[in-house]
């Protein structure tokens, strides 16, 4: 077992839903249409990249009309989300495990859109770079990766509410500085990149 899935036990993911609400793990769904602001998913295929136990995928399938896949190293969240899913006769949303360190099970160009959040920050940078790489090999031409990461103002720290975050609950957390993330995305082959502080908001919640 990795250390993100030990750490995202059943116990632990069920506790974070319990602060964060009904089958999410992260900033509530406000924070997601933020993020896809005023593009269009209706009818699009669309990766939830670290889907946790589905609930910003539903609400990308129910509310933007997408086509929704969500995916997730942990077989535990694979089998939880897909049940709650079936629970709501979501026929548009499916949920695929992509084992950690491995290709994505996707073919080149398969998405339209690829929505992150919460996700990258965990990995060291040598693997947020081979998944970014990914990324961009089952994204389409001309379309968009929607990332929410957790930024440090400067390199390998964290400020130390984070710090004592990382401590307390074990959590691995990579820093990167916003200027050094963009870099890291031109790299993997991304160009047209934006940033956009939704730290304000974040604080809501942490």
């Amino acid at each position: 077992m990795t250390e993100l899935n030990q750490t995202y036990n059943k116990d632990y993911c069920h506790m974070i839903e319990l602060a964060y609400g009904d089958s999410l793990m992260g900033e509530g769904l406000n924070s997601a249409d933020r993020m896809i602001g005023t593009l269009n998913l209706q009818g699009k295929k669309v990766l939830d990249f670290g889907s946790g136990l589905g609930g910003v995928a539903q609400h990308l399938a129910v509310e933007h009309g997408a086509h929704v896949v969500g995916a997730e190293i942990n077989p535990y969240l694979i089998e939880e989300s897909t049940h709650r899913k079936n629970l709501k006769n979501l026929d548009q949303l499916e949920f695929v495990l992509a084992p950690e360190g491995e290709s994505l099970p996707f073919a080149d160009e398969r998405f339209d859109s690829i929505f992150c959040r919460g996700v990258i920050v965990h990995l060291p940078k040598p693997e947020k770079i081979r998944v970014l790489k990914e990324f961009r090999r089952i994204l389409k031409s001309g379309g968009n990766l929607m990332i929410g990461d957790w930024l440090s103002p400067v390199e390998d720290a964290w400020v130390p509410s984070i710090q004592t975050l990382i401590e307390t609950e074990s959590l691995p957390l990579f820093s990167l500085t916003p200027k050094s993330y963009q870099t890291m995305l031109i790299s993997a082959g991304f160009n047209d990149v934006t940033y956009t502080d939704d730290s304000k908001h974040s604080a809501d919640y942490n």
